[in-house]
């Protein structure tokens, strides 16, 4: 069939398919990632990930790396050393009483004199634990120290990579998207991303670490070194499934507390209409239930965690005993006999044991990670979101309008399918006032959005002075376009810093011409502390239509080429409104100005007026053109006039 012979019906039908065939594609690549993670395994591209992040701090790395290697050392000798002890303690040391044979090799003991007595051989092998002890502390100092600054730089890296690609993301994705999900990314991820770091270099120095200890087990004794391992193996291979059940429960607790802090801020940011249906209690349970679900989570998984500590440590401590126990009974060895052999051979044992332990949790932290690990890089590798953006790559850099921006034949819709404009023609002039009006859904805003490059038509285009805007430089573009949205965006600053928050340097004459613009000097004046007034969280000081001429004041600060008003004069009263477009006539003759309003009586005076039905140009022209003619605006216009006149209001 061909494309442009589709109905809308076969249209959506395709888009279902491609939608389920999506779904299911994302459902394996999930299942694969879970198995991948079940077995301790992470995905190559959190893996290429990862290195890319730590390739950048390789000297930091090597550091670490190279003292843990020395730390090694130490162990072992620290082993050694007290394997010396043991048998100094413990056995006849022999004639050679300068000297003390571990794993039969001869050590020369330093200082002579004090070593040549029975008591002075116990505390020279002494003062040799206690100094390389010190040395071990001394190095586990700067690795803790050099780690720490690794996880600070980490950290620092992955949320500017956060930042980057959140900025340069289509606002399609902020409208589809709750910010406590993106709260949780920026946080949970970090985090668990210094975990799987840590963990990785726990699981190196612990199997380095076991290498070391179990050469010299099998010097002290090759037959029950082979013992203990083969029973360790065995119940290590027993009880490896209970570690891999962790990444299934972090999973689930990673997702429940992204729902968690999702329902949060929809509380805050809905805490107004909240009140006003008096529905705290209910929103309140809502919110406790998923806190009850996410701690419930973690219960679970904490026990589940100290379960598998339990059965390893006491598992690991059981396979040793049992091994020796055979051993000796095979074997017909006196241990009791042979005392210093027994408590230097047990001590290493435990030793293998406490970094097979360190080994199997950090496993686990790993299992915990990856999930994490998992979303920040799905995030970091968006393209759905991120195709607008990177179609506005154009180079000539924008300075001012010199005759129109021209809508050419430009279709749009947020889903595929179900178009908002079609084929949407026309032009805005410079010099020129021109208002857009239909009812809601129309289409207005979503022309808004397009000529401020939030989105990007689906076909067709849009110029200015005959140039696409994807040629323009996007960034010189938006410095002289000024939007005022629906929304009247204000920060929990001072009104002086909301309104300058585009330019660093203003004069006060600018300022005051955009507070007379914008009809502000009158309520300022009812201020304590006029301009410097804090205007709270989300601007709950002002009244909503304070705040609109806040944030228009804001636009016309700019300077801008290009003006645009969706709905910006929605919460104002009609004389205020009325004043503020009079003010723009002033003004309009080296800019663009569109406005998009619903009250239809604001806007008798304006150059042009298009009336916009279903994504389409219904009529267009002046004010008196289109009462001539009776049509949609003229129906719009009368209704709203007697309403009016009915309220009491001279219209």
């Amino acid at each position: 069939m061909n494309k442009a012979t589709m109905s809308d019906g076969d249209k959506n039908k395709i888009y279902a398919l491609r939608s389920l065939a999506d779904s299911v594609d994302e459902e394996i690549k999930n299942s694969v990632s879970l198995r991948l993670a079940h077995f301790g395994f992470i995905r190559a591209r959190d893996w290429e990930y990862v290195k890319a992040c730590l390739t950048k701090e390789a000297v930091i790395l090597m550091s670490i790396i190279g003292l843990n290697l020395v730390q090694t050392f130490l162990s072992a000798v620290k082993a050694i050393t007290l394997l010396a002890f043991a048998q100094t303690l413990f056995n006849d040391p022999g004639a050679d009483a300068k000297s003390v044979t571990v794993l039969g090799i001869s050590i020369p003991l330093p200082f002579e004199d004090l070593a040549s007595t029975e008591n002075g051989r116990v505390i020279t092998i002494f003062l040799i634990l206690v100094a390389v002890v010190a040395v071990s502390q001394l190095v586990t100092y700067f690795v803790v120290s050099l780690n720490t600054l690794l996880q600070n730089r980490l950290t620092y890296r992955i949320r500017r990579d956060f930042i980057d690609k959140l900025l340069n993301l289509d606002i399609s994705y902020f409208s589809e998207t709750k910010l406590g999900e993106l709260e949780f990314l920026l946080n949970q991820p970090v985090a668990k991303f210094s975990q799987i770091v840590s963990a990785t270099q726990t699981v190196l120095m612990s199997t380095l670490n076991i290498m070391v200890f179990v050469a010299i087990l099998l010097k002290l004794s090759v037959g029950l070194t082979a013992l203990v391992a083969v029973t360790g193996i065995l119940f290590y291979l027993a009880s490896s499934n209970l570690s891999r059940r962790v990444v299934f429960l972090s999973r689930d607790l990673a997702q429940k507390g992204r729902l968690m802090m999702a329902s949060f801020f929809d509380m805050l940011h809905g805490i107004r209409l909240i009140k006003q249906g008096a529905k705290e209690g209910e929103v309140k349970q809502v919110y406790l239930d998923r806190v009850s679900t996410v701690l419930r989570a973690t219960l679970s998984m904490n026990s589940y965690q100290q379960l598998v500590r339990g059965i390893t440590e006491a598992g690991g401590i059981f396979s040793l005993i049992f091994a020796v126990t055979l051993f000796s009974y095979l074997a017909d060895a006196n241990l009791i006999e042979n005392l210093g052999f027994t408590v230097g051979y047990f001590f290493v044992a435990l030793q293998v044991l406490m970094r097979v332990r360190e080994l199997i949790e950090a496993r686990m932290r790993q299992a915990q990670a990856i999930p994490q690990i998992t979303f920040l890089t799905r995030f970091l590798d968006l393209e759905e979101h991120s195709l607008g953006i990177a179609k506005l790559k154009g180079t000539h850099p924008f300075e001012h309008v010199e005759q129109e921006i021209k809508i050419d034949n430009v279709s749009f819709g947020y889903v595929p399918g179900r178009p908002v404009l079609r084929n949407f023609s026309c032009a805005f002039r410079r010099g020129t006032i021109t208002a857009l009006v239909g009812l809601s859904g129309s289409g207005k805003s979503s022309l808004m959005e397009l000529i401020a490059t939030f989105r990007l038509p689906d076909t067709g285009q849009i110029t200015v002075d005959g140039r696409p805007l994807s040629e323009l430089d996007i960034g010189s573009y938006r410095k002289r376009l000024g939007y005022v949205s629906q929304d009247s965006v204000v920060f929990n600053e001072s009104i002086r810093e909301n309104i300058t928050y585009f330019r660093d340097q203003v004069g006060q004459e600018e300022i005051d011409q955009a507070l007379d613009t914008a009809c502000i000097k009158g309520f300022l004046d009812t201020l304590e502390d006029g301009l410097d007034t804090i205007v709270g969280e989300r601007g709950t000081s002002l009244s909503g239509g304070q705040r609109q001429r806040v944030v228009l004041a804001r636009a016309l600060i700019q300077n801008p080429e290009i003006l645009l008003l969706d709905e910006a004069t929605s919460a104002m009263d009609l004389q205020t409104e009325a004043t503020i477009y009079d003010n723009l006539e002033k003004i309009k003759d080296d800019k663009v100005i569109v406005i998009s309003a619903h009250r239809l009586s604001a806007i008798t005076n304006v150059d042009h007026i298009i009336v916009v039905s279903d994504g389409r140009i219904l009529e267009q022209g002046t004010h008196s053109d289109l009462m001539a003619v009776n049509g949609l605006y003229k129906s719009l216009f009368k209704i709203q006039e007697y309403e009016s006149t009915d309220a009491g209001i001279d219209a």
